[in-house]
């Protein structure tokens, strides 16, 4: 007899890319989620967003970070 195929999880099959893990301050948290709201668009999608936004505007010049962030300070 031949083994039943699983059927795929509909969640997971639309999941694409690398998992990531990122910490967010309770005010970022709560903006982004008023923005998710009042937009309708899913958190996840704004983030992907805002992240293209931030690498295009880097590779193109328009925006400079600094180039050490010390946050050892703060995890102590």
């Amino acid at each position: 007899m031949p083994k039943a195929r699983k059927k795929a999880n509909p969640k997971t099959a639309l999941r694409n890319g690398v998992p990531l893990t990122v910490y967010f301050s309770e005010d970022q948290t709560a903006r982004l989620n008023q923005v998710s709201e009042q937009r309708r668009v899913p958190k996840a999608e704004l983030l992907r967003v805002a992240v293209d936004l931030l690498l295009e505007q880097l590779a193109s010049g328009q925006l400079q970070l600094p180039l050490g962030i010390e946050i050892a300070k703060s995890r102590q």
